[in-house]
């Protein structure tokens, strides 16, 4: 058995049809965080539904300087996209 399924369908045309079903299903919530070693503010994901879970994993993200436990986002907000909006990159 594959790795990608019995039927051997390749990872593009899987990954290709979830995709699609996914961008038109999901995307309510973005979660956006700011760095907390250079400020930046980024978009960490994106979350269809209950974005409180992954919300708060971020928020317990920490790494080491030393003996030293930092946390990775000072800061994390949960955003809700207005349906029918673009982001263009």
């Amino acid at each position: 058995m594959s790795r990608y399924g019995a039927a051997g369908l390749g990872k593009t045309r899987l990954a290709a049809g979830a995709a699609a079903i996914v961008g038109v299903v999901m995307s309510r919530f973005a979660i956006v965080v700011t760095d907390g070693r250079t400020g930046n503010k980024l978009e960490l994901c994106r979350v269809g539904t209950n974005p409180e879970p992954v919300a708060e994993g971020a928020r317990r993200k920490t790494y080491k300087l030393g003996k030293r436990v930092l946390r990775l986002y000072s800061n994390v907000e949960v955003v809700e996209i207005a349906k029918g909006a673009v982001v263009r990159s």
